[in-house]
């Protein structure tokens, strides 16, 4: 059975002399495990579409439970990504996020959509690595069912909290003077990131990278966001360590 497909590439591994084990995140099929032989030998015409951090139109080949790749052609190569070490490895911690909580062989547009905003807006210079990061851990985190209530005071219940304080491990917002022990780990926020916040999760999947802030304020929102981000998933990210530390 044939199966056309678009689809991005998150990892690649080489197999044999001249074969590609490619995980690719697809339209139609969600996370799967894909053979792309032949992709290494010279003359090969799947080498630039098999590549990771591409996105391709793929004809996959299904047969016995298994995947590999019949035709594919670039549909964007993203090409401000490899010239440039940093916008790489935070593209490959994109990719990486994705991966971990993407479920296998179930299709979810929204979040495939939400790493291609991402890569496309780092690549091309759209806004800093420092903002598009943030943007995309708190939607992505979102996407998978731990959206942060970002609403009204936990505590007191105001819409305006004063002084927010987000809560790190429970994702609420409360005011400074209501803050208590039950809130856990939690970090001053005010309130330009707070407003950030919440344009991140109720916008739509093409523009939720698209907001302005002050320097100092993107630096709060991007730990804030990577906080939560880390503690939802319950990991680390060697790509996005690595980032760390070329950036």
């Amino acid at each position: 059975m044939y199966i056309n497909t678009k689809g991005l590439v998150l990892r690649e591994a080489r197999y044999r002399e001249a074969d590609r084990i490619l995980t690719l995140y697809t339209e139609d099929c969600g996370k799967i495990t894909v053979s792309a032989h032949g992709a290494l030998s010279k003359r090969s015409r799947i080498s630039a579409p098999t590549q990771s951090l591409t996105y391709s139109d793929f004809v996959l080949d299904y047969r016995k439970g298994i995947y590999s790749v019949k035709e594919a052609s670039v549909a964007e190569y993203f090409n401000g990504l490899r010239a440039d070490i940093g916008k790489y490895s935070l593209a490959c911690y994109f990719c990486e996020a994705v991966d971990v909580l993407c479920i296998d062989e179930t299709p979810d547009k929204n979040m495939l959509r939400t790493v291609l905003n991402a890569l496309y807006a780092l690549s091309n210079d759209m806004y800093s690595p420092e903002q598009i990061k943030a943007a995309f851990e708190l939607k992505l985190i979102s996407a998978a069912g731990f959206q942060p209530d970002t609403g009204s005071c936990f505590v007191c219940g105001s819409e305006e909290p004063e002084e927010p304080v987000f809560g790190i491990e429970n994702g609420v917002i409360c005011c400074r003077k209501c803050c208590n022990s039950s809130m856990g780990i939690s970090m001053e926020i005010g309130d330009n990131v707070l407003k950030a916040m919440r344009y991140i999760i109720s916008s739509n999947i093409k523009n939720y990278i698209s907001f302005k802030l002050p320097k100092e304020d993107i630096i709060t929102l991007s730990q804030a966001c990577e906080a939560f981000f880390l503690r939802h998933t319950g990991r680390n990210f060697n790509s996005l360590e690595y980032w760390k530390t070329v950036n």
